[in-house]
């Protein structure tokens, strides 16, 4: 348009967005986004590069507020957790603690260190290995969690995203207040090796969790500060391939019982699922690695699949629990010869006693190359 006597006049229809510019070439954006790959590791961060009230790179707050802050008892800076009193909730509130995550969810092997030192009596921190998921509105963090107190006491269990917590390990050694201790994870396969101050607390095994971000943790509302994160490689190393139930190029259903949910959870791979409770369905995955683990959906009305890699013999997994929790590892087959295969779940139309309903949920499954 040409202004006439230094203005001009147009006619703007409803339900349309206009820009106006005095420039000319405006085109549609062409830009390509890089194709996914993970985070490599060593991954480092001593929190220095930032100004105070920072939020740190790549660590995301899931529940309470991190940010940058002069250390306490030494100089730098340190990542420091600030709320000390409970939010108001919004919409129902969350039980869960202030949580933070870093890294990568298809990281397997590693050793995870951390500095961290409470401020009040009568809290606790804890650092997480292969964290994996957390409800929106509160639950569990699942992963591992070496928990210690300010009176020394600490505890390494195994929780799931309905916060159902396994006790692995307990024991006592002198932590404080205002004194920092520097805490180690190492997750090398099913060997798990807890540290603090360069000393062994524990050394045990546990199959459940192969993979996942790291996590830290502290008690409802108390501060505390983090510093000289290290993420580094432990053990023989892989990238966890994650295929999601509704990667139609992934999973194939046979039958028409199958249903398929989108955005029905939080504690859902990717916010959904797939079921089915006709006896003889199935659904089959061909990939190509040297394990799978596969992760369903457990609930007061799930039934029993058959599971199977390559046309095998089948092992019978039961869906039901008494309470609802996704992404939760149900079957991992043993280690197959390299080279390509076929993991098939057939639904069998069986349910325990305590069960309301035969439905069998695939929510994802895991491949070790």
């Amino acid at each position: 348009m040409t202004p006439a006597g230094g203005s001009f006049t147009v006619t703007l229809q409803p339900g349309f967005v206009y820009s106006l510019t005095t420039t000319t070439g405006q085109t549609n954006g062409t830009a390509t986004s890089p194709p996914p790959a993970a985070l490599r590791l060593p991954y480092r961060d001593n929190f220095e590069s930032y100004p105070n009230g920072s939020l740190a790179r790549l660590v995301s707050a899931v529940q309470g507020a991190f940010e940058t802050a002069p250390c306490t008892g030494r100089r730098g800076q340190c990542l420091r957790q600030v709320i000390d009193q409970q939010p108001i909730a919004w919409p129902i509130g969350s039980p869960t603690r202030p949580l933070a995550v870093t890294g990568d969810p298809t990281w397997t092997n590693y050793e995870v260190g951390l500095d961290a030192l409470l401020e009040q009596p009568d809290s606790s921190v804890d650092l997480i290995g292969r964290f994996q998921a957390q409800q929106q509105f509160g639950g569990g963090a699942q992963g591992y969690h070496l928990r210690i107190t300010d009176a020394g006491q600490w505890t390494v269990f195994r929780e799931d995203v309905a916060g159902n917590d396994t006790v692995l390990a307990t024991g006592n050694r002198a932590f404080g207040v205002h004194t920092r201790h520097r805490l180690t994870m190492r997750l090398d396969g099913t060997s798990i090796e807890l540290s603090m101050d360069g000393r062994r607390l524990t050394s045990l095994r546990d199959a459940t969790y192969n993979s996942g971000h790291v996590g830290f943790m502290v008690s409802k509302w108390n501060t505390a500060q983090f510093d000289n994160l290290a993420v580094t490689r432990a053990g023989r190393q892989g990238t966890i391939t994650m295929l999601d139930d509704q990667d139609s190029g992934a999973f194939v259903y046979t039958g028409a019982g199958w249903g398929h949910c989108i955005s029905c959870g939080s504690d859902l791979f990717h916010g959904g699922n797939s079921f089915d409770a006709v006896a003889g369905d199935s659904v089959s995955v061909t990939f190509t690695g040297r394990q799978l683990t596969f992760f369903g959906v457990r609930d007061p009305n799930h039934g029993i699949g058959a599971l199977s890699i390559d046309g095998g013999p089948e092992t019978l997994v039961d869906f039901f629990a008494p309470y609802r929790a996704g992404t939760q590892p149900l079957w991992t087959s043993p280690t197959l010869r390299p080279g390509t295969h076929t993991f098939r779940i057939r639904v069998t139309g069986m349910m325990n006693d305590g069960s309301g309903g035969a439905f069998v949920v695939p929510d994802r499954v895991d491949v070790l190359p």
